[in-house]
């Protein structure tokens, strides 16, 4: 199967501007280390206290080590929604269910992440209430990340078309 020549960070950001324009995510960031974990991607809502974790996969090896390794699990503790963004060389051969005999939750929404867009193979369901404070750690830890990537000159503004900024 033909490998995507997207970097993965390529790949976030493409997830990153599909998660943003769901109307249920105000704010968007990627690669957003958060103690001992990096996200892929995260979506905020702090109004509705919605927080949507997407772990994305470029390879087949990378996928296969995280579901053996049972990482996805971690983070379904911490959000109210987690998904899984992968390639089709990512993908495979495999089925829904064969990801879920190899550890993948079936709470978890999975989206396809093509050249020419993104196709959502499951939605994701509803996981764990998430507190007021929570959301707000993480805002603050997006404001402090945006600022020092700004200062360092490796981020450039991305917005949807309602003028909304990803980071």
């Amino acid at each position: 199967m033909k490998s995507l020549s997207h970097s993965h960070r390529d790949l976030c950001i493409q997830v990153a501007r599909y998660l943003l324009a769901q109307q249920a995510n105000k704010l968007v960031f990627w690669e957003l280390r958060v103690g001992r974990s990096v996200f892929d991607v995260i979506a905020l809502n702090p109004k509705t206290k919605r927080f949507v974790v997407c772990e994305v996969k470029r390879t087949r090896a990378d996928l296969l080590a995280d579901l053996r390794a049972g990482k996805m699990l971690k983070y379904a503790a911490k959000a109210s929604h987690c998904y899984l963004a992968l390639t089709p060389e990512a993908l495979g051969k495999d089925s829904l269910e064969d990801l879920k005999t190899k550890g993948l939750p079936t709470s978890w929404g999975v989206l396809l992440v093509r050249p020419g867009g993104i196709e959502s193979l499951r939605g994701a369901r509803a996981l764990n209430p998430v507190d007021a404070r929570t959301i707000a750690a993480l805002v603050y830890k997006i404001a402090v990340s945006y600022c020092w990537r700004t200062l360092d000159g490796r981020l450039e503004a991305v917005t949807n078309n309602d003028d909304q900024t990803l980071g």
